[in-house]
């Protein structure tokens, strides 16, 4: 008889009281039922615990709260790691308090993930929605221009994240357990919005991407977006931008270097060769 894996679903909730309710009813709605949520709240101010906390009161354990102590506002790169440490799942989805799944989201990766065995993560399409807004607009640009509708195999797809995300929300994403053991989460306070690029391109040197180009995940847009809550110029994020490049730039690399991977170093260098003049 063949076993599904379990996955732990990451959920992390700051003051989406709006929306919350939405998110976790999609997960119950489910077609793939061997899952535990795990909601993280990071000292939300509105509702959402209240909601959160009768939901993991009612389908307990299979959905579970969990808090920072004295309900503190630690920042999403502690959300994630408090989550992760709690994990029991052979595979961790990540699913936004804002966001929503379609019925089959889940299983869709999961079956993606048991028929590549050498695949690390997957990701989905996604399909954006919410206030209409110039970052929205942007976004669904992004979405349709970057988005490649092929699998990316290391070491490559590491280095395009130096410039570009290529996987735009956490909330379509679907990886091994073991790929995230591990994991160096120190990206600086300054540049935590691109926790998620900090970490694919440390799971893109350890295995292989595979993209599936269903739209499988609601990407909600509202004012109280992690992303774009920041009052910045575009000057200012520009800048920001390109510093944290340099960090990622520089993580790689020596990544590269500790495990002596010299024939891909060469390969990324000639890629880099290839982005300067293009």
């Amino acid at each position: 008889m063949t076993v599904n894996p379990k996955v732990s679903i990451i959920m992390p909730s700051y003051n989406h009281g709006l929306f919350i309710r939405e998110a976790i009813e999609s997960v119950l709605k489910q077609t793939y039922g061997d899952w535990e949520l795990l909601i993280v709240d990071d000292g939300s101010e509105d509702d959402s615990l209240n909601t959160a906390e009768a939901y993991a009161r009612l389908f307990h354990p299979k959905i579970q709260l969990i808090r920072h102590p004295d309900n503190s506002h630690l920042g999403i790169m502690e959300t994630y790691r408090v989550a992760l440490n709690r994990a029991t799942g052979n595979l961790i989805s990540f699913l936004e308090s804002d966001d929503v799944w379609e019925h089959d989201g889940l299983e869709t990766k999961v079956r993606a993930l048991e028929k590549h065995k050498d695949v690390a993560l997957v990701y989905t399409d996604v399909e954006l929605f919410g206030e209409e807004s110039h970052s929205k607009n942007t976004m669904e640009r992004y979405c349709e221009l970057v988005i490649r509708k092929e699998q990316r195999t290391r070491p490559y797809f590491a280095y395009d994240l130096i410039y570009v995300n290529l996987i735009p929300t956490f909330s379509c994403v679907l990886v091994r357990a073991q790929a995230m053991s591990g994991l160096d989460f120190s990206v600086p306070d300054a540049y935590s919005k691109w926790l998620d690029r900090w970490l694919w391109a440390q799971i893109a040197l350890r295995g292989k991407f595979l993209y599936v180009s269903q739209k499988k995940t609601r990407w909600r847009f509202h004012q109280k977006n992690y992303n774009w809550q920041a009052n910045t110029s575009m000057k200012d994020m520009l800048i920001s931008g390109s510093r944290f490049n340099e960090r990622l730039n520089t993580m790689v690399w020596r990544s590269l270097r500790r495990n002596r991977e010299y024939g891909t170093m060469i390969r990324l260098m000639c890629r880099k060769l290839r982005y300067q003049l293009s």
